[in-house]
């Protein structure tokens, strides 16, 4: 969970970095979380090259060495099989139901 963790941070971070550097001076409003997701559903149907691609920026690439054993070992879950259940648990560590607030999401 911790190399999820930090592989959507540095992807958020250089969205960031492409975003201000076109926008030098103005307020950055985006939703990096959205674009995690949504990238990440893209991710499930990509294969060979455009995979690979994908995986290295979204910083995925170096994620398969901490993901829990069960899917590190399993021959029937790709990279982004894996990651896609990571996510769902990561969103559903976010969201507790007894947290005081509520992370609702809708991609459209």
């Amino acid at each position: 969970m911790d190399s999820l963790s930090r592989a959507n941070v540095e992807f958020c971070l250089d969205v960031f970095k492409e975003l201000n550097s076109n926008n030098v001076g103005d307020n950055i409003f985006f939703s990096p979380l959205s674009l995690l997701y949504a990238l990440s559903m893209v991710l499930l149907g990509a294969r060979g090259n455009s995979a690979e691609q994908m995986e290295k920026v979204l910083h995925f690439d170096h994620t398969s060495e901490s993901l829990k054993p069960e899917f590190r070992d399993s021959a029937k879950c790709s990279q982004a099989g894996r990651i896609h259940s990571e996510f769902g648990v990561l969103f559903s560590q976010i969201n507790q139901p007894d947290s005081n607030y509520t992370l609702s999401m809708a991609n459209r």
